[in-house]
């Protein structure tokens, strides 16, 4: 559920922020195919920490870090994936920003996300199991649907924010163009 919000959300983001996000994975897309393999983001990996003279990420961390971002699991991270994944820090704490994702998700603005608008919003996509999951991840009440509390306590939740493994990706430098 929380990825899903980050995707509304990363639809929301200024202009400017998706355009430094968008040079920022096309960097990384070395191949020009429009996504970033885990060869691709193993050696933006090893600039950045070759810049900022940190210590290689062990192989379960960059292979941990590749699979939150793979929201779709198909072994290779999307533009769209990317840009929910690096959504920035402040934006997950802005309670107007969270209000609006919230509204957009409850398409029938019925004051909860329910498994329908989850249905209406993932179309073909549509799994019942994943949905269920999706909701159950921030259905505190344990009433099948989230409101507006519940979903800011899942957004706004510290832990989950400060180990989001998408933070490394935000800070690293783009390349910039030859010729």
């Amino acid at each position: 559920m929380r990825k899903t919000a980050q995707l509304v959300l990363a639809f929301m983001l200024e202009p400017e922020l998706v355009q430094e996000r968008r040079r920022v994975f096309q960097s990384m897309d070395t191949e020009r195919n429009g996504v970033i393999t885990k060869a691709e983001l193993c050696d933006a990996l090893d600039a950045q920490e070759a810049d900022a003279g940190r210590a290689r990420m062990v192989e379960a961390q960059r292979t941990e870090l590749f699979e939150s971002l793979d929201m779709d699991k198909t072994g290779r991270i999307n533009y769209l994936e990317f840009l929910a994944a690096t959504v920035p820090h402040q934006v997950l704490q802005d309670t107007v920003r969270l209000r609006q994702a919230f509204d957009r998700l409850d398409a029938d603005s019925s004051g909860f996300i329910s498994k329908r608008n989850l249905k209406e919003l993932m179309g073909s996509d549509y799994d019942e199991h994943s949905v269920a999951e999706m909701i159950a991840s921030a259905d505190i009440k344990n009433n099948g649907r989230i409101d507006f509390e519940e979903f800011l306590e899942l957004m706004q939740d510290s832990k989950a924010t400060e180990a989001r493994p998408a933070n490394v990706v935000v800070e690293m430098p783009s390349v910039e163009d030859e010729g």
